[in-house]
């Protein structure tokens, strides 16, 4: 633990020697503060004697550090307001994330299903053109069977009327 340093200060033309755990430069600056602001009162009232100015000094201080500290604890209240909507934030941003989670996992199911239908309308196509050739065959067969019925079916005329016609030479 540090020992307590003496710094040797000056307030308004008065010489004291104090004592603390502050550094030189700090104390120094305090009775700075303390120095101007009596220096500043008695320029406005010249009439008030030593002990008075530091009692308005005192008090002109006192509310100095009570707007300060009013302000201090506005802006913690802000800063704590601001800490909770970040908090707010915080919780709303991880629950879009794991709402994008859940989307792109849906996405990549969907792309999945999408390429296993553009598979099966592969196969499917695949399938109709073979249909379509077995039915174009089928139909050639068909025209081909039904120009041979045509062509027994004349014979089947013609040897009709050969029949007739030795049927009616024999009678």
């Amino acid at each position: 633990m540090q020992e307590p340093k003496s710094v040797r200060i000056s307030i308004f033309g008065e010489q004291y020697m104090i004592k603390g755990m502050a550094s030189p430069e700090e104390v120094q600056e305090v009775a700075g503060l303390v120095d101007q602001t009596m220096k500043d009162i008695a320029g406005k009232h010249p009439a008030l004697d030593h002990h008075k100015l530091a009692v308005l000094a005192a008090l002109n201080i006192a509310y100095q550090i009570r707007l300060l500290k009013n302000e201090h604890s506005e802006l913690k209240d802000a800063y704590d307001r601001q800490v909770q909507a970040f908090e707010v934030l915080n919780v709303r941003l991880a629950k879009l994330e794991k709402e994008q989670l859940a989307r792109e996992e849906y996405l990549v199911s969907l792309e999945k299903k999408l390429q296993l239908m553009e598979e099966e309308r592969t196969n499917l196509q695949r399938d109709k053109e073979q249909l379509e050739e077995i039915a174009h065959t089928l139909k050639l067969e068909l025209e081909r069977v039904n120009e041979a019925y045509k062509g027994a079916q004349e014979e089947i005329r013609e040897l009709y009327l050969l029949l007739d016609e030795k049927t009616a030479h024999s009678s």
